[in-house]
């Protein structure tokens, strides 16, 4: 009976002895698992202790900690480095900052409108256009051959060119009647019929006292026609049966 009680008392205490027993190297290195034992006295390295598994998770959690930290001290280091190697005054440059926005979309508005500006027309599109304007059009030949002089032709107009002219149509309110184009049989220049950017109108009585009285005269050309100016840049020549309207 005393036996029995001497081997409790000494089970009983190795768990204490474990607990007290200072562990110097934890975690900065990892516990030994210790091994179950087989019945046959051999080491079984499938079944580890519980307690070393829980060892073990820990030191893993500890040096996942320990990196995470070292690595935001080093990030906070080289910010404070390049912020004071950084010039006076001088910011980088942000990939996109919500006050450019209204800048921006300025920006892309005016792109847009030049491009539509550049779009070249073809016959039926700038009959359509001209017809839900009620712009009417002539031609001496009844015909849109941009090849024969006598016909009124279309056929690449510059869509900005249009713009301008239904601009015009609104702000003086006068009838207005296409009688050329860019068919063949005008001079030839950069800005030119040919090129799209020369409209002519036939001539009446409102167009006659409007140009006159709302743009500015600016001399005249060479064939003696008057020249007017308009606060968009349209300039109006006034020939002997139309207006010719330059819209550069």
């Amino acid at each position: 009976m005393r036996k029995r009680i001497i081997r409790g008392l000494a089970t009983a205490a190795l768990p204490i002895a474990a607990v007290a027993a200072p562990v110097s190297s934890w975690p900065q290195q990892p516990p030994l698992a210790p091994r179950a034992m087989a019945s046959d006295g051999r080491t079984n390295p499938r079944k580890p202790h519980a307690a070393a598994r829980t060892w073990a998770r820990a030191w893993t959690r500890s040096q996942e900690h320990g990196r995470a930290r070292d690595s935001a001290r080093s990030w906070r280091r080289g910010s404070a480095r390049d912020s004071a190697q950084r010039p006076e005054g001088r910011q980088t440059s942000a990939p996109f900052a919500l006050g450019d926005l209204p800048k921006r979309l300025s920006d892309l508005t005016v792109r847009m409108a030049r491009a539509v500006r550049g779009i070249r027309l073809t016959q039926s599109t700038a009959e359509s256009m001209l017809f839900a304007h009620h712009i009417r059009w002539r031609s001496s030949g009844n015909c849109s051959d941009r090849e024969n002089p006598s016909c009124t032709s279309f056929q690449g107009l510059l869509h900005g060119s249009l713009d301008d002219l239904f601009a015009f149509g609104r702000l003086s309110g006068c009838p207005l009647t296409v009688s050329g184009g860019t068919e063949r049989g005008h001079a030839r220049g950069r800005l030119s019929h040919g090129t799209g950017h020369k409209i002519d109108v036939m001539p009446n009585a409102c167009l006659d006292r409007f140009i006159p009285g709302h743009f500015r005269h600016i001399g005249l050309r060479g064939d003696n026609a008057e020249l007017y100016r308009s606060g968009d840049g349209d300039v109006f020549a006034r020939e002997a049966s139309h207006w010719d309207i330059l819209m550069p």
